[in-house]
């Protein structure tokens, strides 16, 4: 079985520190998610919440809300662009119901990314991921999952939010931008409503004059050219 999953990107990161890991899990409590650790931690204040070891190495859990089961994996920067985290939810599950189920892994993935701050993460299908992985790049947007999640710091690097935004002139989409860099220090791109959904020609068609070059999800097997003669008909 596979899964859709956010990865979280953070290059050059060995360790996690007790504070993050603290923080990322009182942020996923606080907005009512339960965790339960696959590792206990070392202890627990007394108020039951976890005491990790310094220079914490890797982390599991299960996250649930709502009786859907999310898995969270955290470990050192992994491969060449320093992958430090993985949250999953099983094909089945988000199938059972796409939307709600859809939004509850992608504010998780929020969260998580305000609580482990890395530089960038993605979420779609696992298979897409994989896909799409040897084009990631953190000097240009060189390839784009359904959902892309920008730091700050990877969006200023990158010329600012009206160089990451797919409609940087649209207004709604400029103050949605501001407020989510704002409360998460993140940008969020989607290109369609659910992993589980294909990217509408239309949006393949501004990907491509937007980001040239990059590589896009899949969107069932159609080419560029294929979209322009929909998009033109």
């Amino acid at each position: 079985m596979y899964d859709y999953a956010f990865t979280f990107y953070k290059p050059n990161k060995t360790f996690f520190e007790p504070g993050e890991l603290t923080r990322t899990v009182s942020f996923l409590q606080r907005d009512g998610y339960e965790v339960e650790f696959r590792s206990p931690p070392l202890a627990t204040t007394k108020e039951g919440q976890p005491l990790f070891r310094p220079k914490e190495e890797e982390i599991g859990a299960i996250i649930r809300k709502g009786g859907v089961e999310l898995n969270l994996f955290a470990s050192a920067a992994e491969g060449p662009m320093g992958a430090i985290a993985d949250l999953s939810i099983t094909e089945d599950d988000l199938k059972e119901s796409v939307t709600q189920n859809t939004s509850l892994l992608t504010q998780a993935a929020m969260i998580v990314f305000k609580g482990l701050q890395p530089l960038f993460a993605w979420g779609d299908h696992e298979l897409e991921l994989d896909k799409l992985q040897p084009f990631l790049s953190f000097d240009k947007i060189g390839a784009l999952a359904w959902a892309n999640l920008f730091s700050q710091e990877l969006t200023e690097h990158l010329g600012g939010i009206d160089q990451v935004l797919l409609h940087p002139t649209w207004q709604k989409e400029q103050k949605q931008a501001k407020l989510t860099l704002g409360a998460l220090s993140l940008v969020l791109i989607t290109l369609s409503p659910s992993p589980a959904d294909p990217v509408h020609a239309t949006t393949a068609l501004q990907c491509d004059r937007r980001y040239p070059g990059a590589i896009i999800k899949s969107f069932q097997t159609l080419s560029l050219a294929e979209a322009r003669n929909i998009v033109n008909e």
